[in-house]
């Protein structure tokens, strides 16, 4: 009788270190398995066919966690963005961002995401510049180069003070947004996108040539030279922005989407008790994602990231303790 106890505890002993074992496998594959996840990988992912929309937009991820729409193109152009951005997965965003710049520049497009994202938040920006004016004192007596630079300290408090911070330039991103000019158009179609963006970056700008014309002797007999070229330095800035958003947004939501389909298999999986919500955990992460930073979901309930366009949100498991 004690031999066939002895055996049984034995017995026992094996059966729980092997499933000790198994379940540290797999908990180890598992977590290699996530972690791997939230960097780009060179594969296709099905983010869904462009789509048209009753008012002319273009859908580019009707499929994606983050759909984004485009207005201004027709499916041609549509359709060669999202090739862009579908070969720009697995590479440097800043270099699929500038891929797309030339056609967001020159067909004027706008991302309905981006401009609901402006229409809500640059209201509020622009009340709380006027706020910290109007409770400056002496306002009026200041010097112009005193009042500008307050106005870009106010610029930046305004800007901390938004809940939702897309991972851009914000600023940018809102000064720039109303700068849209004929002349801005003409210049590219006469010049080029590529020798316009060269032209503005430069110190020196009366050597950028086309057919034998400078683009500074096109715009010399404008009254103020220098207000244009800060203009339509802005407005260049804003098209990058733009695009930058338009390109990381689009990303995030496509690698959202590959670990939505696949954190579904897992979900089935009794490793994985609940998802848990973590952000970049830097200081450019905004008060919206920082409030739910450790939030946990239950396995069935999966949180659909980015939470916002151009955010850096991610979703990763909580693995089941062991009783």
């Amino acid at each position: 009788m004690l031999w066939m106890i002895l055996a049984f505890i034995i017995v026992s002993l094996i059966w729980i270190a092997m499933r000790s074992m198994t379940r540290k496998k797999e908990e180890k594959r598992l977590l290699t398995e996530f972690a791997s996840r939230v960097t780009s990988r060179r594969e296709i992912i099905d983010t869904g066919e462009v789509s048209k929309t009753e008012d002319n937009g273009w859908i580019l991820n009707p499929k994606s966690t983050f759909p984004l729409t485009i207005y201004g193109v027709d499916e041609e152009i549509a359709r060669r963005i999202k090739e862009i951005l579908d070969r720009g997965l697995s590479d440097d965003i800043y270099r699929v961002a500038e891929n797309i710049s030339s056609l967001i520049a020159r067909y004027k497009i706008r991302c309905k995401e981006i401009d609901e994202y402006i229409k809500t938040f640059k209201p509020i920006y622009l009340k709380r510049i006027e706020e910290q004016i109007e409770g400056y004192p002496n306002w009026e007596e200041l010097s112009d180069a005193e009042k500008k630079d307050l106005i870009s300290k106010f610029r930046t408090n305004a800007i901390l003070s938004l809940e939702v911070r897309p991972y851009c330039d914000i600023e940018a991103l809102f000064e720039g947004d109303a700068l849209d000019s004929p002349l801005y158009d003409t210049l590219i179609e006469k010049y080029g996108y590529d020798a316009i963006k060269y032209y503005l970056r430069r110190a020196d700008r009366k050597d950028i040539t086309s057919n034998g014309d400078t683009i500074y002797s096109f715009i010399e007999e404008l009254k103020d030279l220098d207000l244009l070229y800060k203009e339509m330095s802005l407005y260049w800035q804003y098209i990058e922005e733009v695009s930058f958003l338009i390109a990381h947004t689009y990303m995030m939501s496509a690698y959202a989407t590959r670990d939505y389909l696949d954190f579904k298999k897992f979900g089935k999986s009794e490793l994985t008790s609940e998802w848990k919500l973590i952000n970049a955990n830097d200081e450019n992460v905004c008060p919206h994602c920082r409030s739910l930073e450790n939030t946990y979901f239950s396995s069935e309930d999966y949180p659909r990231v980015p939470l916002h366009i151009g955010c850096r949100c991610v979703v990763t498991p909580v693995i089941r303790k062991e009783k």
